[in-house]
């Protein structure tokens, strides 16, 4: 798959997606953020050959979004978080454009992305293995040993997790989401036995880390990108045999290992669903308001402020979708999503069933990734995820 050996900007392009694994590590100056600001001005130099050239609407959207951001500054509840909320979507945008300028210049980017997220779950696996079987953690964790989970119908049980950087569960899911389809897409090509059998074990330790963090979302996205590559993988009958067999040997030692599974997950969603009250509150208000606003939003950072005026046991939006509908007004929305369809628009024009892969599933599970985490856009997971995705997208970085 690859036409030359890897430069110094393929190795770049995997540090920098390795170094989200090192989490809420240097608090407001976390690494990835120190890195994203360092390529700030070589992202002026890669506008300056030419090389981000097609990119021209997403530094429109970036652009209004930043101003009218600011604007909102004028009536938003909480003015101290929403202008530090603002510089932390500019040094998100620095580091998307940094990513898509590292690929530009590149031998290998899609490779290097691939081998970008499997580092990062290679780095996160050995902690998250040591949380769930000694149940010991990180002190940036904001949970204890021993945590009990209300499972409702007065059903308590206690179980463990893994949190490893990322201070909640909640949060080490979502990154884990969207190291999914990354995981998978090498699957999809010849490689040597001994690396096949490597992914799928990592495929296995992945498993096991979702369902023991009982995350309904992650769990979901993975059961489908793992029918979207049974489909895809299953030419003949012997290889959709295997497949069942591995399932279920997989689902056998996954309940051994994680004999509360029935519990964490099944009631879960038998009693909760994929929602629960204090999420479908924060969309109640959250939708209330912005008509209040005529669709302006309420402003920057402001929507805990405008949780606490509802008296809500849960602040955070717990809602991508709704954190920058309801803070942003409709018309950022709007320019938020169609990023989505310009990944989608651009990849009809792949050959490439790997690349078409990784697309189709990342902005399938998108919708679901967006609604596990109690906030999004202080994280730069996302902004790596999305431009990951472009550059499969982008037909003039395809081997």
């Amino acid at each position: 798959m690859t036409k030359n050996r890897n430069n110094s900007f393929d190795v770049l392009i995997i540090i920098f997606i390795s170094l989200q694994s090192l989490g809420l590590i240097g608090g407001a100056l976390q690494p990835v953020r120190i890195f994203s600001i360092l390529l700030l001005f070589f992202v002026f130099f890669a506008l300056i050959k030419g090389k981000l050239k097609g990119y021209f609407y997403e530094f429109l959207v970036f652009f209004i979004w930043i101003f009218y951001g600011l604007f909102t500054l004028i009536w938003t509840p909480d003015f101290d978080a929403g202008y530090k909320e603002i510089i932390v979507i500019f040094v998100n945008s620095i580091g998307f454009f940094a990513l898509l300028a590292l690929a530009s210049f590149a031998n290998n980017p899609q490779e290097s992305i691939i081998k970008g997220w499997k580092m990062l779950f290679l780095i996160l696996l050995p902690i998250a293995l040591v949380e769930l079987i000694a149940d010991r953690h990180l002190p940036l964790s904001i949970q204890e040993e021993g945590n009990f989970v209300n499972m409702g119908g007065g059903l308590i049980v206690q179980r463990r997790f893994a949190s490893v950087t990322f201070g909640n569960l909640n949060a080490l899911n979502t990154v884990l989401a969207y190291v999914i389809p990354f995981l998978f897409a090498p699957l999809l090509d010849r490689i040597p036995k001994q690396k096949r059998w490597f992914s799928i074990l990592l495929l296995l330790c992945f498993f096991y880390i979702i369902i023991s963090n009982s995350s309904r979302g992650a769990l979901f996205a993975l059961c489908l990108v793992s029918s979207m590559f049974i489909l895809k993988y299953t030419k003949d009958l012997k290889k959709l045999i295997g497949i069942i067999i591995l399932v279920i040997i997989g689902c056998a030692g996954l309940l051994y290992l994680s004999p509360k599974f029935y519990e964490v997950i099944f009631l879960r969603l038998t009693e909760q669903s994929l929602s629960d009250s204090g999420r479908s509150l924060a969309m109640d208000a959250g939708i209330s308001e912005l008509v209040k606003s005529g669709f302006f939003g309420i402003g920057a950072g402001g929507f805990m402020k405008m949780m606490e005026s509802y008296k809500a046991d849960i602040l955070p939006p717990h809602n991508i979708f709704l954190e920058i509908s309801v803070q942003y007004g409709l018309i950022v929305f709007i320019l938020f999503m169609s990023l989505g369809f310009r990944i989608w628009k651009r990849s009809q024009e792949h050959i490439e069933e790997r690349n078409k892969f990784i697309i189709k599933s990342g902005l399938f599970i998108f919708p679901i990734v967006g609604i596990i985490n109690s906030g999004y856009l202080l994280n730069i997971w996302i902004w790596m995820f999305l431009a990951s995705l472009y550059i499969f997208a982008d037909k003039k970085l395809t081997i």
